[in-house]
């Protein structure tokens, strides 16, 4: 279902407990920086495509076209999946520091 390619829309709706690598507050997080060792402090909402399969122990790989709403490419990554639940249209995806959704984009423009 999310193979690499599939074009997607990728939202985090919030931290796990026991994170692997803690969420510093909004005036600690350094945007547009390199923040090595922490997780985004906010919910966000990303659109792109996957780089690689979804699958457990391995990450979620995006190359980015846009966030909140605002286009900026990139590339997105997150820490490693510890488990992923999967219901008909979309999969609830928890990895060692955030839980997502993720959904598949039928139309580019959407």
């Amino acid at each position: 279902m999310f193979k690499r390619g599939t074009l997607v829309r990728f939202c985090k709706l919030q931290a796990v407990e026991n994170a692997e690598y803690s969420t510093p507050s909004k005036e600690d997080y350094i945007p547009g920086e390199v923040n090595r060792r922490t997780s985004v402090p906010i919910d966000y909402e990303v659109k792109g495509q996957l780089f690689e399969d979804i699958e457990p122990g391995g990450q979620v790989s995006i190359l980015r076209w846009e966030r909140n709403g605002v286009p900026i490419t990139g590339i997105m990554q997150t820490s490693h999946i510890q488990r992923i639940e999967t219901f008909e249209d979309h999969l609830i995806i928890r990895t060692r520091n955030s839980v997502y959704v993720l959904e598949e984009i039928k139309e580019e423009n959407s």
